[in-house]
């Protein structure tokens, strides 16, 4: 019984440091528009039933990792995945881009229809209804997203 009780120890300290049982699994990946790629974008994997959400924000090699909130990944699911870049998002200066605030202020700007929230991506890939990119969380590998014109 000593014996029991010491793998159940162990699997729970496992647990606790992998963050297995969290419902959260690392999702990372690269955008490209037509092989290039694309810094200083927002990538926002929403559910189907818009539900939830977790974004990232493209390096200058185009790398993201999706958060939501504090937390690292997504939960598992099948997603819409919207990509948006930029010029400026009125209200969001001195916010981290692809922060929480930074997106709940551009999220407002979009839903008021302002100008300067226009994406300088092809605009299908700014929309969940018409995105045509769709992932399945978790993922065995980082994810490619491949913009094109």
């Amino acid at each position: 019984m000593s014996r029991s009780l010491t793998l159940s120890a162990a699997f729970a300290v496992l647990v606790a440091f992998t963050g297995c049982g969290s419902g959260f699994t690392p999702v990372s990946g690269t955008v490209t528009l037509d092989g290039v790629p694309v810094e200083g974008a927002t990538v926002v994997f929403t559910s189907e039933d818009g539900g939830k959400s977790y974004s990232g924000f493209t390096d200058a090699s185009g790398a993201f990792s999706l958060k939501s909130g504090e937390k690292e990944g997504a939960t598992p699911g099948n997603y819409k995945v919207t990509v948006t870049r930029t010029k400026s998002v009125a209200g969001a200066e001195g916010m981290a881009p692809g922060g929480a605030d930074y997106m709940k202020q551009m999220k407002a700007q979009q839903k008021q229809g302002s100008k300067e929230t226009k994406s300088e991506l092809p605009q299908q890939y700014s929309k969940a209804e018409s995105t045509p990119i769709k992932v399945t969380v978790p993922v065995s590998e980082p994810v490619k997203i491949e913009l094109k014109k």
